[in-house]
């Protein structure tokens, strides 16, 4: 069996090229509160070994994350105010930093939990 490392799962290719898959999990998860303002922040830094990620919007303001450097308002990923959320999984894996801002100077909570 030849076994290759796609996105979240484990993939054996089997001699006659079937393939087997075994997602992956964790035993822990890393959590956080990031205060974002409108100089913009890290939410999530680079992290080869993610699994899943989930941003969760707690203030009164919506907040935009962007799947890179340099967040900006009104562009990127919107999460609404009083609980807008995204989730980073297998089917959408992403590995790199995370960014976040929001049009407030003043601190606005963002969740932020890793697997």
């Amino acid at each position: 069996m030849t076994k290759r490392w796609i996105g979240a799962a484990d993939v054996d290719i089997t001699a006659r090229g079937e393939q087997v898959v075994a997602h992956r999990s964790a035993a822990t998860a890393v959590t956080d509160k990031v205060n974002v303002t409108s100089d913009g922040q890290t939410a999530l830094a680079a992290n080869a070994d993610r699994i899943c990620a989930v941003l969760v919007n707690d203030s009164d303001t919506d907040v935009y994350i962007k799947l890179g450097d340099t967040p900006a308002v009104g562009t990127g990923i919107k999460l609404n105010a009083y609980g807008g959320s995204f989730a980073i999984t297998a089917a959408n894996l992403y590995t790199g930093i995370v960014t976040a801002i929001c049009a407030s100077a003043e601190a606005k909570a963002l969740l932020v939990t890793e697997f």
